[in-house]
């Protein structure tokens, strides 16, 4: 049998949502949330030992009943755990043309709020309570 190489490509978050989430459709009316989690580590200094916040921002999709999810529920300030996996898109240089990059994001599966703000769902299972909002 021949021997194949899988990797794995899973993130878990747990982090400050940083911007809230904005909805958008795609034109087969897919919803899409994009937004921002900020998620702070202690690290270590190598010179003096000493600890000092880093803070990371974590560019997010989700797609689907989890975007109209984070739509609904989710606000800036708000802690959430995520699972997801790291994808990267082609981006072009805003002002060469000729320069392109790799811009990586987070790709959403599930999310779950830890802090629930008043009258919002708490768990991704709330989900059927929530008004469809689409734009049509």
């Amino acid at each position: 049998m021949e021997s194949q190489n899988f990797g794995v490509n899973k993130l878990i978050l747990l982090g400050l949502i940083e911007t809230t989430p904005k909805l958008s459709y795609t034109a087969n009316q897919v919803a899409i949330a994009e937004f921002r989690l900020a998620t702070t580590s202690l690290v270590k200094s190598v010179a003096d030992e000493s600890f000092r916040e880093q803070t990371q921002l974590h560019p997010v999709e989700a797609t689907g009943r989890l975007a109209e999810f984070c739509a609904s529920a989710l606000k800036q300030g708000q802690r959430i755990y995520l699972e997801g996996h790291m994808e990267y898109r082609k981006k072009s240089h805003v002002k060469y043309k000729d320069v392109s990059y790799q811009m990586p994001f987070v790709v959403a599966h599930k999310i779950q709020a830890i802090d629930s703000l008043e009258g919002s769902p708490e768990y991704p299972e709330d989900l059927p309570k929530i008004k469809r909002q689409k734009k049509g």
